[in-house]
C-alpha cells in the first residue's frame, strides 16, 4: 500500500480550477482523488515498522476492550436471569471485585 503525503494549500489551489462544483465533503473527496491524475504528488512516504506494530497493538487492545465488555454484559444478563433480586439489593459495591466475583462464581456453581 502507497501512502502520500499532500498539502492542504495544493489541494485548495487545485479545486479552484473547478468553480463550478459545490462545495461539500462528497465533491472534495472526488477532488482529492482526481489531484493524483495530474502526477503532482511530490513525495511518497513509507510507514515506519515501529508505527505499523504500534498501530497492530493498539487494535488488539481495542478489540480486547471491546471483547471484555461483552463478556461483562453477558456475565451481567446472566447473574439477572439467575438471580433477579440480586441486581436491585445492590449487594456488591463493584459488580466485578474478587468478593462479588466469588460469591457469584460459587452460585452459579451450584445452582
Amino acid at each position: 500500500m502507497k501512502v502520500f503525503v499532500l498539502n492542504a494549500k495544493q489541494i485548495k489551489a487545485f479545486k479552484e480550477s473547478y468553480p463550478e462544483l459545490p462545495k461539500n465533503d462528497n465533491i472534495n473527496t472526488l477532488v482529492i482523488a482526481d489531484y493524483p491524475r495530474f502526477g503532482r504528488i511530490s513525495k511518497e512516504v513509507n510507514p515506519d515498522e515501529k508505527y505499523i506494530a504500534l498501530r497492530n497493538l493498539t487494535r488488539a487492545r481495542f478489540q480486547v476492550a471491546q471483547n471484555l465488555s461483552r463478556e461483562k454484559t453477558r456475565f451481567l444478563d446472566t447473574l439477572f436471569y439467575k438471580f433477579s433480586s440480586l441486581d436491585s439489593s445492590k449487594i456488591f459495591s463493584d459488580t466485578f471485585g474478587a468478593t462479588s466475583y466469588c460469591c457469584n462464581y460459587r452460585l452459579l456453581l451450584y445452582r
